[in-house]
């Protein structure tokens, strides 16, 4: 499983390009979110556990859904637009179709809010901080396109904690 997901052909795991079709295996970050599943329970997947992987997409998704309300909450301090947020997000065409499928999209978006989230909480000591640098880290294994996004980004969230620290 690992070696398959490493070299990115799919129809090495599930022996069929049936399944295949649903799968961008495009970096290492799917295979670490889903090895270890299977490490833990001792077994080999096959097609039959494609239910495992859709089900973990769309915990992601949710937990995406989520984040997008917790952080519309902390920058309109407004519940009804947090909630009408999450449950956009959640009903998004895309994003729901996304939780079908065994791609990157579905956990970088998730990274992307985490991402955001962790810039607002630089005035955490360690949590900002440490969140930030592993969910930048994913981001950029994940999707190798945003490291723009992700440098700016960065760079701009720390300009902005050392300028409200000076005040």
């Amino acid at each position: 499983f690992v070696e398959a997901i490493s070299s990115g052909n799919a129809a090495d795991i599930w022996g069929s390009a049936g399944a295949a079709a649903h799968m961008l295996l495009d970096g290492p970050l799917l295979a670490l979110i889903y090895v270890p599943v299977f490490l833990l329970t001792g077994h080999v997947p096959t097609p039959r556990d494609w239910n495992i992987l859709a089900d973990g997409q769309s915990l992601i998704h949710a937990g995406t859904a989520g984040l997008a309300s917790l952080l519309v909450l902390r920058i309109t301090r407004n519940p009804a637009w947090a909630i009408l947020a999450g449950i956009l997000f959640a009903a998004y065409p895309s994003a729901v179709l996304q939780t079908g499928h065994l791609m990157t999209e579905t956990p970088a978006a998730l990274l992307c809010l985490l991402l955001v989230w962790a810039l607002s909480s630089l005035k955490r000591p360690i949590v900002g901080p440490l969140v930030g640098g592993l969910a930048a880290g994913l981001l950029i294994v994940s999707k190798p396109a945003l490291i723009p996004a992700v440098v700016i980004a960065s760079f701009f969230g720390c300009m902005h904690f050392a300028s409200r620290k000076k005040a």
